[in-house]
């Protein structure tokens, strides 16, 4: 019995063996489970890959959407001047007159017969004795008698001497031995003559010399355009002081002489006032940059002029500066056939400035105004002289806009371009001078907000600086002409002083910033502050599209930290190191782009000038690039 249990105690204690059907179950779970983990690997992988896509597909958006904003704003530039987008029409805005004061019809009357016809008190026989506008008015006393200068009397005096009579018409005043000052007074007017003043600065008395030494001929013709200005009775319609300002050397240049004669009139000028060294550096560009030792240059220390000169306001300031070379001739003078316009040679290299500093600019008025007034001269008239090649400009670069007009000249004239032309036109000549109307245009106003941001600034930013409208005119003469050309423009700046003399008031009208293709058109800073605000429209869509991600992110990771992972870029795959790189570099280029935007932004409201070029070469380097996928993952 006992080997009976034990047998039987022993059949039951056999181990457990696996069956084959066990085998098989478990071998099926496991690969369930391998099955449902391939699964989720491939759900996974494929919301990844689809949110890969969505983000590159974001990121194609963003890009085009960058280019696209920037090529806008320069397509919109490059339309300028064949069109103005604000206005609807295909041209620029024509120049025009808002203060109905500022009257030009007058000049009708003088050059409706003949514009070579010289005015009478222009006397040929003149002669110009002693150096200076003072010497000059001096001498002519004594030799015409006190019957003749009755109404133009003069007297001299010093910067620490001298009396001055109130009641004179013409008051010279050589002040500190920098310039002469002469100051016309009028005699019947029905305003208060010291309440308001016009101010020309004009070269020094050895500029412009004749070859038979018998002095400036720009001066000889200024000397009677002033005893004709103050003669009552052949200019009753003056009505403000004037003021003709020169230098006492021509080692002083104009923009010396503007500074110093406001210093001494107004006082100093603590804004940076512009007062250039009397022996320029040839790097310097005039933009008010100065060392500290430039205050200790003897041209700040000039002192006051005397109470009696110094009593009216300052309304306007004409700066001319004349270079002349010119020849006079008679022959033909009385007529106009075309066989002695041809035998003439007069070019007449005219410009009006009215760039200051900073981008400041003289009411619209002034600048239509001189325009408007020295187109009617004859030296500027093409039907005089139609092969000289002159040229009137709003800008200093001459010599650059000529070669840039001929090389366009010459490309259009290739039969390729002329063969394009007669397929694509009717008229392919008229198509032709539309397209070189066009370019130069275009390479005048570029030059004209070359000369605004970089300069050379003209001699009249001193005083644009203390808020008085100034412009400057630099007029080059070369050649022969009928009439002589410095007498003609002195008889037309009498006629810029009678338009001026007319406003009893500070010009507010017309525009104050704007761009000048021409001198006969311009474009408004909004045209031009619109692309530009388009130029700059990537700063700000890089750093929108570098903040959201970051504050999605911040919220995600805020209210979910399980998934963090679910919520990664494409830097999922990245060593933490690289991810911690990108993210400073995201960070530095988010920095950078909100401040390029804040910098340029207010600069383009004060001037698009100053702001565009800028604009061009920082957007593309801020903006597009994404530098953060550079770093290697």
């Amino acid at each position: 019995m006992t080997v009976a249990v034990d047998a039987v105690t022993s059949v039951t204690n056999v181990p457990d063996y696996p069956t084959e059907t066990d085998e098989t179950s478990n071998s099926l779970n496991h690969r369930n489970e391998l099955k449902n983990e391939n699964t989720n690997d491939d759900d996974k992988d494929e919301k990844r890959k689809h949110k890969n896509d969505h983000q590159r597909f974001h990121h194609r958006m963003l890009h085009k959407l960058l280019f696209v904003s920037y090529l806008l704003g320069i397509v919109w530039t490059c339309l300028h001047p064949a069109m103005s987008i604000l206005t609807g029409e295909c041209k620029c805005r024509g120049w025009f007159l808002d203060e109905h004061s500022l009257e030009i019809r007058f000049v009708e009357a003088y050059t409706k017969q003949n514009s070579l016809e010289v005015p009478s008190f222009f006397n040929p026989s003149r002669t110009v004795v002693g150096t200076s506008l003072c010497d000059n008015l001096k001498q002519q006393q004594q030799q015409e008698g006190e019957s003749s200068t009755s109404s133009s009397s003069s007297s001299t005096s010093s910067t620490t001497g001298g009396s001055i009579n109130k009641s004179q018409t013409v008051v010279c005043h050589t002040h500190d031995n920098k310039f002469h000052l002469v100051m016309v007074q009028p005699r019947s007017n029905a305003l208060d003559a010291t309440e308001e003043a016009l101010v020309v600065v004009l070269p020094s008395l050895h500029m412009s010399l004749d070859n038979d030494g018998n002095g400036s001929k720009l001066h000889k013709s200024l000397l009677q355009g002033i005893e004709n200005l103050a003669d009552p009775i052949q200019t009753p319609w003056l009505a403000k002081t004037v003021y003709f300002v020169t230098p006492t050397s021509d080692t002083i240049s104009l923009d010396e002489a503007v500074s110093m004669f406001l210093t001494a009139y107004l006082g100093r000028h603590d804004n940076n006032d512009v007062v250039m060294r009397t022996k320029p550096t040839k790097n310097h560009r005039q933009h008010g940059n100065h060392d500290d030792d430039d205050h200790d240059d003897d041209s700040t220390d000039i002192p006051l002029l005397p109470p009696e000169l110094s009593t009216a306001m300052l309304r306007n300031l004409i700066v001319v500066n004349v270079t002349d070379s010119s020849v006079t001739t008679t022959q033909g003078r009385g007529g106009n056939n075309n066989n002695n316009n041809k035998q003439l040679s007069g070019k007449t290299h005219l410009a009006i400035l009215p760039q200051g500093h900073n981008g400041v600019l003289p009411n619209g008025d002034l600048v239509f105004l001189v325009g408007k007034l020295l187109e009617r001269t004859s030296f500027m008239s093409s039907r005089f002289y139609p092969y000289t090649g002159s040229t009137f400009l709003s800008h200093g670069y001459t010599q650059v806009f000529v070669h840039a007009s001929a090389t366009v000249r010459s490309l259009l004239q290739h039969p390729t371009l002329q063969q394009l032309f007669t397929k694509l036109a009717n008229m392919p000549k008229m198509m032709e001078r539309q397209i070189q109307t066009y370019a130069d245009d275009f390479v005048n106003m570029f030059l004209f907000a070359r000369t605004l941001a970089y300069g050379p600034i003209p001699p009249h930013a001193a005083a644009l600086q203390r808020g008085i409208d100034s412009v400057t005119i630099q007029v080059q003469f070369e050649g022969t002409y009928k009439r002589d050309p410095a007498e003609e423009l002195i008889q037309y700046l009498l006629y810029l002083i009678r338009s001026l003399a007319n406003l009893h008031e500070r010009l507010h009208h017309s525009v104050t910033l704007y761009l000048l293709p021409t001198p006969k058109t311009f474009v408004s800073h909004m045209e031009y502050f619109l692309p530009n605000i388009l130029i700059l429209l990537p700063l700000a869509i890089r750093a929108f599209g570098l903040l959201l991600p970051a504050i999605i992110s911040s919220q995600t990771n805020h209210f979910n930290t399980k998934n963090n992972n679910n919520h990664q870029n494409d830097d999922q795959y990245s060593t933490p190191s690289s991810t911690t790189r990108q993210k400073k570099v995201r960070m530095f280029q988010f920095a950078l782009c909100v401040i390029a935007a804040h910098v340029l932004v207010p600069i383009a409201f004060a001037h698009t000038t100053l702001a565009y070029i800028p604009s061009l070469v920082i957007t593309p380097l801020l903006a597009f690039p994404d530098y953060a996928g550079w770093i290697t993952r």
